[in-house]
C-alpha cells in the first residue's frame, strides 16, 4: 500500500530507519565552523569532541523515534548536547578553547561561562584534597539551607 497516497509531494518524507550517528551532526558543524584547537579534518574533530564531553547516559540520552504532524524522526538527546557544547565551545576565544580542552577529561564542561567553569575547577580541586570533610561541610551546608 502507498503510504503517500493523498498526500501534497512536500510532506511526502521518506525515514531512515536507522538513527544518525552524533558525529555525522558534528561533522556538519565543523564543516563550516573551524577551530585552531581541533584537529584539521571534521571528522576527527568531531570524535576528538565526543571523546571530550561526557558519555551518553543510558537512559536520559536514549535515542527515541518521535513523530510530529505526521512526520518521523528521532529525539537524540546525546547528539543535541554535545552538537550545543560544540557551538558554544567555537564562540570562545582561542584562550577559552585551549583552556576548556585542557580541563575537560577531569572536570566535564557543559557549555558554562568560563568564569563559572574556573569556578567549578577550583572546587573540584578543594574537594579532592579532602573528600570526606567536603561531603561533610556540602550535607551541612544543604541541610542548613533547607530549613
Amino acid at each position: 500500500m502507498d503510504s503517500y497516497r493523498g498526500r501534497p509531494k512536500h510532506q511526502q518524507h521518506e525515514f531512515n530507519d536507522k538513527p544518525p550517528l552524533p558525529e555525522e551532526r558534528l561533522v556538519q558543524i565543523l564543516q563550516v565552523r573551524k577551530s585552531k584547537t581541533l584537529p584539521i579534518s571534521p571528522l576527527d574533530a568531531a570524535h576528538f569532541w565526543m571523546d571530550h564531553q561526557e558519555q551518553p547516559d543510558e537512559y536520559s540520552d536514549r535515542i527515541e523515534k518521535i513523530v510530529i504532524d505526521g512526520k518521523q524522526g528521532w529525539k537524540t538527546p546525546y547528539h543535541d548536547r554535545i552538537a550545543h557544547n560544540l557551538n558554544l565551545f567555537l564562540s570562545l576565544p582561542d584562550v577559552h578553547q585551549f583552556f576548556v580542552l585542557e580541563n575537560c577529561k577531569r572536570v566535564p564542561w557543559r557549555g558554562d561561562s568560563i568564569d563559572f567553569y574556573v569556578d567549578v575547577i577550583d572546587e573540584e580541586k578543594i574537594m579532592r584534597q579532602n573528600p570526606d570533610e567536603y561531603r561533610a561541610s556540602a550535607k551541612t551546608i544543604l541541610r542548613s539551607m533547607d530549613k
